[in-house]
């Protein structure tokens, strides 16, 4: 039997740090830093900051994470079913990528796919730049 700490660093290869101490959660490991957590909005999205320079935050919702999972060998439909048989939800590719809801459970499993070859937690971007002029003068 793995003790935590191997645990750990075998979902690490697969999942990075952060998103394996969601799933392993190790004394060794980043820790929670729980009061980063609030209510982003009316979408029932927490974000949850971690304790080290660079805080990562995950789209939360109840006891599921948003990912995004790439394949190693382009067989991203057998990828998304894999994920969809350990709970994945909502699940959609696109390219080489597939992106869903998963379980914070089944996080160490999904590590363990031949067919993955990272996970990491999905984060919304914008980029609309400055809103304080309607347009250029021409």
């Amino acid at each position: 039997m793995s003790t935590q700490s191997e645990r750990f660093t075998e979902a690490a290869a697969k999942l990075g740090g952060a998103l394996a101490n969601l799933a392993i959660p190790s004394a060794n490991a980043l820790t929670l830093n729980s009061t980063s957590a609030a209510p982003v909005g009316s979408s029932g999205f927490t974000n949850i900051g971690f304790n080290f320079v660079d805080a990562i935050e995950f789209n939360v919702i109840g006891d599921k994470v948003v990912i995004d999972a790439a394949s190693i060998d382009g067989d991203i439909q057998g990828l998304l079913a894999d994920l969809q048989a350990l709970g994945l939800e909502g699940g959609s590719t696109w390219g080489n990528m597939v992106s869903g809801l998963m379980p914070i459970a089944s996080l160490e499993a999904a590590s363990a796919i031949e067919n993955l070859n990272f996970t990491r937690g999905a984060q919304s971007r914008t980029n609309v730049g400055s809103g304080e002029n309607e347009a250029d003068e021409a």
